[in-house]
């Protein structure tokens, strides 16, 4: 089924593009799979071509769909340099492992 949108978009994909898709998906579909695959991405492009017709030029773009501020804390020096060495080397002692002033983390590679 062909769906026209806006703008002359055109939402469709022949069976020839389902297949290859499914492929691409690693997706082994039989004969009554792949028609009950066809229907859902139908519906699928039919939600797209419906979302086309909003008119969202009033709307900022975005980057996420959930806009958060950064919540990490000011990075400001410890007044008590003391009180910052004592923390650092209480941290360092119950890593599990470390060499002088550094934590060691086994190799990956």
């Amino acid at each position: 089924m062909t769906r026209s949108g806006p703008a002359g978009y055109v939402f469709f994909m022949d069976l020839k593009e389902l297949t290859d898709s499914a492929a691409l998906a690693k997706l082994a579909l039989g004969e009554g799979e792949l028609e009950s695959f066809a229907a859902s991405v139908d519906r699928i492009l039919g939600y797209f071509a419906k979302m086309m017709e909003l008119d969202v030029e009033a709307l900022p773009p975005t980057t996420h769909a959930f806009q958060k501020e950064n919540v990490t804390r000011p990075d400001t020096p410890w007044e008590d340099r003391e009180a910052a060495r004592r923390l650092a080397d209480q941290l360092l002692e119950e890593a599990p492992g470390r060499e002088d002033r550094f934590f060691t983390i086994p190799g990956v590679l």
